[in-house]
């Protein structure tokens, strides 16, 4: 009946369970488990998912590597000593 559905749309159309996917959910968990915030969260995973390039869930050297180039800014073509990372 129509009016069955729009009072179940009305309650749960904005709900985490309808608007969010699996994997953000999932996430989304997580955060709450440890007293995070989800949005900080979210932008951790999505920085991590950036350096994953082969998406294994690891960081593994090279990628790590990436990072720290990235972020202490050394011009493309340039490489950090093997020492320091």
């Amino acid at each position: 009946d129509i009016w069955e559905f729009v009072t179940w749309y009305s309650a749960f159309s904005f709900s985490e369970a309808v608007c969010v996917n699996k994997f953000a959910r999932e996430t989304r968990d997580v955060a709450r488990k440890h007293g995070m915030n989800i949005l900080n969260i979210e932008r951790y995973k999505k920085a991590f998912d950036r350096y994953d390039l082969n998406s294994n869930g690891v960081i593994e050297f090279n990628e790590f590597k990436n990072i720290i180039t990235d972020l202490l800014k050394i011009p493309t073509g340039l490489d950090l000593p093997q020492e320091r990372v």
